[in-house]
């Protein structure tokens, strides 16, 4: 990420999270957006995602290169949705040099599974998963 610019960095996520949307979900308007602060959004009918980063603030524990998912919901489970999601992320991750991502606070026990299945490690401490992206299992 050695001199990269974070408009592009943060326009192409935008763009290939709206695209996935679209595609997987049949929507015609784009259902991903932009907050003030940086970080992308979707909720509708069948997903609600809270994507921060790749810049994360100094002092947070969660590693400088890093892509967080706050949240990840996709209301019919088990169909696929976030394996693709994350094969999404991981892509623009490698294309990016970005070295990790993050499930933050995962509270239910079909995201801990999620994770551990893709190779996530829980943060000590926390209820944060965290894997190299290289090691993240798609």
């Amino acid at each position: 990420m050695q001199g990269a610019d974070f408009n592009q960095e943060t326009k192409d996520l935008l763009e290939r999270i709206n695209r996935f949307l679209r595609e997987e979900f049949n929507y015609k308007k784009f259902p991903a957006f932009l907050s003030h602060s940086g970080n992308i959004s979707a909720n509708q009918k069948y997903f609600d995602l809270y994507i921060r980063g790749p810049f994360v603030p100094k002092g947070d524990p969660v590693p400088q290169n890093s892509i967080v998912i706050a949240s990840i919901n996709f209301y019919n489970k088990r169909q696929g949705w976030g394996t693709e999601f994350l094969k999404m992320l991981k892509e623009y991750c490698l294309f990016w040099d970005i070295d990790y991502i993050v499930i933050e606070s995962a509270h239910t026990e079909a995201v801990k599974e999620f994770a551990k299945k893709k190779n996530f490690l829980q943060m000590e401490g926390t209820k944060d998963w965290l894997a190299h992206v290289k090691d993240i299992d798609v």
